[in-house]
């Protein structure tokens, strides 16, 4: 487990179950890193940003009530989880 607590990996594989649905056309996966754990989603399709705008929204407004910090890099996203 490293650095992080439990809670922070369960956080990361939650937002990594919601980014798979939400996102099913990229590849997503976890990293730890040394100060947070990352979820990357890869390859943002734009056929996903337009059949999956409603979930999209609902998945953005769940990692902002978080206080999770999204950074948007080309086709790619990265969601923060911090502990």
């Amino acid at each position: 487990m490293g650095k992080h607590n439990m809670e922070v990996h369960q956080l990361a594989h939650k937002i990594h179950a919601m980014a798979a649905t939400t996102y099913y056309r990229s590849r997503i996966y976890i990293n730890a890193r040394e100060r947070f754990m990352a979820v990357k989603i890869e390859n943002v399709q734009r056929l996903d940003k337009i059949e999956q705008r409603r979930e999209i929204a609902a998945f953005t407004a769940y990692c902002e009530a978080a206080g999770l910090r999204i950074k948007k890099m080309r086709s790619h996203l990265i969601i923060e989880v911090k502990g």
